[in-house]
């Protein structure tokens, strides 16, 4: 008779564990970090140029976390969970800009949005890494 302590669950159930654990915390600190970033465009003198930039960061801080927090619970091959992590949103991103833009998304600097949002994926499974070396 089995414990009802021990978890004998399926890899894959625990991957997609990570995974919806590691979007929600991501969205989280992307929502935060944009909350944030309003608050000091509404109080402070800054440009209203900066909208744009203080997405694009909020979005990277956002990812960064989510291919940490994923790293972190897979436990092994963080490069490669950053790198999924990242790519994932990647697409998402490149999916949305597709539907409200047409064929004219890449023409605005989506791809490079994208390409931020894949490379702080990929540092956060970086960074994940090396928080496991020590």
């Amino acid at each position: 008779m089995r414990n009802r302590n021990q978890s004998f669950r399926h890899p894959a159930d625990r991957l997609l564990g990570a995974a919806v654990f590691s979007f929600l915390g991501g969205i989280a600190v992307i929502l935060l970090a944009m909350c944030i970033f309003s608050l000091l465009l509404a109080h402070a003198p800054v440009p209203l140029t900066l909208v744009r930039p203080f997405a694009c960061a909020a979005a990277a801080l956002g990812v960064a976390f989510s291919g940490l927090l994923f790293a972190k619970k897979v436990g092994q091959r963080f490069l490669l969970c950053g790198l999924a992590c990242g790519l994932f949103y990647a697409m998402c991103q490149l999916l949305a800009a597709y539907l409200l833009q047409g064929n004219a998304f890449l023409q605005n600097g989506s791809f490079l949005l994208s390409v931020v949002v894949l490379m702080s994926g990929l540092f956060g499974g970086a960074f994940a890494a090396a928080r496991a070396v020590r």
